[in-house]
C-alpha cells in the first residue's frame, strides 16, 4: 500500500486506506463511509435517533423496556439516561450537550430533558397536562407536543423547564405536532382545512407557515437546519421532501425507482432518511445533497447481515460527517444502533478564540499512521482528563491519559498497541477525550 503524508481531512488518504474500512462504494458517494455498531452489550435492541458533536442519542432495550441513552462514538461508551422513578424512556434528539425525549413517570409519558446523565433529568411536562413528548432540541429550545383537554395533540416549545412552555398550535388547527428544531425554527405538522400540513414556526403560534405543497394529500416536516426543512409528502406513497421556508420551495427527493422515501434530518445542506424500492422490500438508509439525483445508498456500507436500515440524524464538524441510525441484524435477530462516519470534504477555518474557554481534542497526526500518531489536546483550566482508544466494535483498546492536568496544551503518542503492549491490527480506531463537560471523539486509521 502506498503511504503518503497528508492531513486527516484528505479524502485521498481515506480512499487509499479503503481496504481497512467497513462497506463499499455506493451510488453517488465520493468518499468511503465507516460504520460503527453502537449496540450495547446485554441489550435486546437499540436505535440511535440523533447525533451532534460526537454524541449520539437514542434508546436501548434493557430488561424488556426501552431506556433513553447516549453514546460517544462506540458501544462501550453507552450511558443509560433512564431517570429514577421511570419505567421506560427514549431520547430522540441531541444538541450542544442536551438530550430530549420522553420518560414514563409515573403512569404517563412526560417530555424529558437531560444533560448527559440520568440525574440531570428535567421533567418538561406542563402543569395540568397529563401527557407530553419532546422530539427536537436546538440550543436552549426543545420542541414536541402535549395532549390537550380534548385529547388532541398541540405543538409546543420549551426553553429548559416545564414553566417555559409555549403553545405553537396555529389558529384553526384541529391538532398539531412539532418534531424538529434548528436555527430558531421549529417544524412539524398541523391539521388545518381538512389536510395534514407540513408546518414551520419561529417561536410563536402566530408565526406559523404552511409548507404544504399544492397537489399532495398530506405532508410532514421533521427537521430544520440553516434555513432548510425536511420531511415527506404523500403522493400515492411517501416522497422524501426538502423546503426552504415556503410551500413553493418544495423539492421532491424521492430517488429514481424508489417506491417510498422519507427525509428525517438535515444538517449543513445534507439530508438523511430512508428509501424503499419495491413493495415488501425493507428500508435502506439514505443521504441526499438537495436533489433526488444526489441520492446516496448508505445501506450499501453495512455488513451483509443487515437487511434494513434508517438514517435518523446527521451532524458535521471540521473533520467528520456523522450519521446516526439503526439497522436490522439478521444474524442477531434485533435492531442495532449504528453510526456512519466519513471525513468532511473540507476543513473549515475557525476562529481559535471560539474554543479558548473549553477543552479541545485535535485530530491526530499523521493519519493514517504507522507506527505511531500524535494526539494533541488542550485544557483551559486544571481538571481531570481521560483519553481512551476504542476499536470500531466499541472494545476498549488502551487508556492513554487518565489524570488531573493543569491548564495548557499537550501532545501524547499512541503507537498502535493495546493495554498489554500487543500490536493492534490495521483498521479504524476511535480516540475519545473526556474533560469537564466535553465528550469529543476523533477517528484514526492504523495501516500496517
Amino acid at each position: 500500500m502506498i503511504i503518503l503524508r497528508c492531513s486527516r481531512s484528505s479524502l485521498a488518504w481515506w480512499m487509499l486506506g479503503a481496504a481497512v474500512l467497513i462497506g463499499a462504494q455506493a451510488s453517488t458517494a465520493t468518499a468511503q463511509w465507516t460504520v460503527v455498531n453502537l449496540h450495547p452489550a446485554g441489550a435486546t435492541g437499540s436505535r440511535a435517533y440523533g447525533v451532534d458533536g460526537g454524541v449520539q442519542a437514542g434508546e436501548a432495550w434493557v430488561d424488556g423496556w426501552p431506556r433513553a441513552c447516549l453514546w460517544h462514538g462506540s458501544a462501550e461508551t453507552w450511558v443509560n439516561l433512564d431517570p429514577a422513578g421511570s419505567s421506560q424512556s427514549r431520547a430522540y434528539g441531541v444538541c450542544g450537550g442536551a438530550q430530549v425525549g420522553v420518560a414514563y413517570v409515573p403512569v404517563y409519558w412526560h417530555a424529558a430533558l437531560w444533560s448527559g446523565s440520568p440525574d440531570t433529568w428535567v421533567n418538561l411536562n406542563p402543569v395540568g397536562v397529563t401527557y407530553s413528548m419532546a422530539y427536537g432540541v436546538d440550543g436552549g429550545q426543545q420542541v414536541g407536543y402535549w395532549i390537550s383537554y380534548d385529547m388532541q395533540s398541540r405543538a409546543c416549545l420549551w426553553s429548559g423547564s416545564a414553566a417555559s412552555w409555549v403553545n405553537l398550535d396555529p389558529y384553526g388547527s384541529l391538532w398539531s405536532v412539532a418534531k424538529g428544531a434548528g436555527g430558531g425554527q421549529q417544524v412539524g405538522r398541523a391539521r388545518v382545512n381538512n389536510a395534514t400540513r407540513a408546518s414551520l414556526w419561529t417561536g410563536t403560534a402566530a408565526s406559523w407557515v404552511d409548507l404544504h405543497p399544492a397537489g399532495v394529500t398530506s405532508s410532514f416536516a421533521l427537521d430544520a437546519h440553516d434555513g432548510q426543512q425536511v420531511g415527506y409528502v404523500d403522493i400515492l406513497g411517501h416522497h422524501a421532501s426538502l423546503w426552504t421556508g415556503t410551500s413553493a420551495s418544495w423539492v421532491d427527493l424521492r430517488p429514481a425507482g424508489a417506491l417510498e422515501s422519507e427525509a428525517l434530518a438535515v444538517n449543513a445542506g445534507e439530508q438523511v432518511g430512508w428509501a424503499t424500492f419495491a413493495a415488501g422490500v425493507r428500508k435502506r438508509a439514505s443521504l441526499w445533497n438537495g436533489t433526488s439525483a444526489s441520492w446516496t445508498d448508505l445501506h450499501a456500507f453495512l455488513p451483509p447481515e443487515f437487511n434494513e436500515s434508517e438514517a435518523c440524524g446527521i451532524s458535521h464538524n471540521a473533520s467528520f460527517t456523522d450519521v446516526a441510525g439503526w439497522g436490522w441484524n439478521t444474524t442477531t435477530g434485533r435492531e442495532e444502533a449504528l453510526l456512519w462516519t466519513k471525513p468532511s470534504p473540507a476543513v473549515a477555518v475557525e476562529d481559535p478564540r471560539r474554543h479558548s474557554a473549553m477543552p479541545r481534542l485535535s485530530p491526530g497526526w499523521p493519519n493514517p499512521f504507522n507506527p505511531a500518531t500524535t494526539i494533541a489536546f488542550s485544557l483551559p483550566q486544571t481538571e481531570r482528563v481521560r483519553l481512551v482508544i476504542f476499536d470500531l466494535t466499541g472494545r476498549l483498546v488502551r487508556v492513554i491519559v487518565d489524570e488531573v492536568r493543569a491548564a495548557g496544551s499537550y501532545e501524547v503518542q499512541w503507537n498502535g498497541t493495546g493495554a498489554r503492549g500487543q500490536q493492534m491490527a490495521s483498521g479504524v480506531y476511535v480516540c475519545r477525550m473526556e474533560a469537564g463537560s466535553l465528550r469529543e471523539t476523533q477517528r484514526m486509521t492504523l495501516v500496517r
